[in-house]
């Protein structure tokens, strides 16, 4: 065996991975390996190089052999547990990462490693804990700092996640992934403006990111700058015809700009990509609504109803139509397609209520839907506001002046709720019952 030979082969490998040329790499690895099959350099080099190829499989299986040839390296089994963590594979990746430690190899990568699989698996305090080791250990580590913020996000502790995140994109500002994650925790705050922000400077580093510019078109939609999220759409849809979610959002801004025909032309054309995209047909409907087209929606959610028969967002808009319609009789089966598919929907248990007292029917069954839609989304006024309508019509006063009152504490400007407390007999059940209210 000639070592010299050997080592010559493993440098070169080394420089090649070094310059990020993974390929040529791997063949300089595998050449020393056919002269020693256990060369550990050249296993170790070999695996790695695979990593960074995002070929998971066989570094599993360049690591598990390296294992073979010494059972006590830890970093052996930090990078076979790293490995399988990427293939998904968390319980073993999980045996692997904890013997490493057992043989005190204790770095913050392999912290991370332990939180990420823990994550993974559901177990978020766990993941939280060793992901702050690995940041004592490696205070500027982003990657770990990105998968802290998720975790925190996960538990809806966005004040902490927005924090990590924030420092993570101090420590590096072209981070496109952890600039998005940021983007996403200001939306679930309400702070838009400052998401689109963080948006545009991931667009700035990767501007041929599709998906941060779907996330920019809508901040730009929710703060109103429809200009703005119509051309970020028409960026998308220039560069590939074919995008149906883009066409489905350029639809959603049309609507929003009130120019129905031409929502509807970009909605035609993400569905004759994806006939059943929800984000598509929801735009379709809506803009058919607005100019009284609603045999054209009820043939395109046909459709999409025979394609996915299952689908309970399908159903629901379907449902949606005939009730705008003024049709209680033809929204409630599929209000009750959409309750079958899917029980945890609040506003098809909704709809069913709304359905079942607009016919006078089974007011017995309208309450059990209604009240399940409060147990559902207890914050929406509008099962509410039917269940005071419901109670008027079984003429119980007190609860329908009860919901009433709930509905207006909660949504005081809400135009139905408005309309509803105008209503001279609402009126005067609330003067009776809840002076403060007029």
């Amino acid at each position: 065996m000639d070592q010299n030979t050997i080592h010559t082969l493993v440098d070169q490998g080394d420089c090649f991975y070094q310059a990020g040329d993974y390929e040529r790499a791997v063949d300089f690895y595998i050449r020393a390996l056919e002269f020693d099959i256990d060369n550990q350099d050249a296993l170790e080099g070999l695996g790695q190089a695979y990593t960074s190829l995002n070929r998971w499989e066989r570094a599993v299986h360049v690591f598990e052999q390296l294992i073979s040839v010494d059972k006590s390296s830890g970093f052996a089994h930090y990078i076979l547990g790293h490995a399988l963590g990427a293939l998904g594979k968390h319980d073993r990746a999980l045996r692997d990462l904890r013997k490493a430690e057992e043989l005190g190899y204790c770095i913050a990568d392999l912290h991370s490693a332990i939180g990420y699989s823990l994550h993974m698996k559901g177990d978020i305090e766990g993941a939280l804990q060793s992901y702050r080791l690995a940041l004592d250990l490696d205070p500027e580590d982003t990657i770990t700092m990105f998968n802290l913020g998720r975790a925190l996000v996960a538990q809806r502790n966005y004040r902490a996640a927005r924090r990590v995140l924030e420092e993570a994109v101090e420590v590096d500002p072209r981070d496109v992934q952890t600039l998005v994650a940021l983007g996403e925790v200001y939306e679930a705050m309400d702070l838009w403006d400052m998401a689109l922000m963080v948006y545009e400077s991931a667009l700035d580093v990767c501007p041929e990111n599709v998906d941060t510019r779907y996330l920019a078109a809508h901040a730009c939609l929710m703060l109103g700058k429809l200009d703005e999220a119509e051309w970020e759409y028409r960026m998308v849809v220039t560069d590939d015809p074919t995008d149906s979610e883009a066409w489905a959002g350029l639809g959603e801004v049309l609507v929003a700009q009130q120019r129905y025909d031409d929502a509807i032309g970009a909605c035609k054309k993400a569905l004759d990509v994806d006939p059943t995209s929800s984000h598509a047909l929801y735009s379709y409907v809506c803009a058919c609504e607005h100019i009284d087209a609603f045999d054209d929606a009820r043939v395109v959610l046909a459709k999409a109803v025979e394609q996915e028969p299952s689908n309970p967002d399908i159903w629901y808009l379907l449902a949606d139509l005939e009730a705008a319609a003024d049709l209680p009789e033809r929204a409630l089966p599929a209000y009750q397609k959409a309750v079958h598919l899917n029980p945890c929907n609040a506003a098809a248990h909704a709809g069913v209520g709304w359905a079942l007292i607009e016919m006078n029917h089974e007011l017995a069954v309208a309450e059990v839907h209604l009240l399940e839609s409060v147990r559902l989304a207890p914050e929406w006024y509008y099962p509410h506001l039917q269940l005071g309508e419901l109670f008027l019509r079984m003429k119980n006063n007190r609860a329908a002046a009860d919901w009433f009152d709930r509905a207006y504490r909660m949504a005081p400007d809400e135009p139905e709720v408005r309309e509803a407390i105008a209503d001279p007999l609402v009126q005067g059940l609330l003067d009776r019952g809840h002076p403060a209210i007029g």
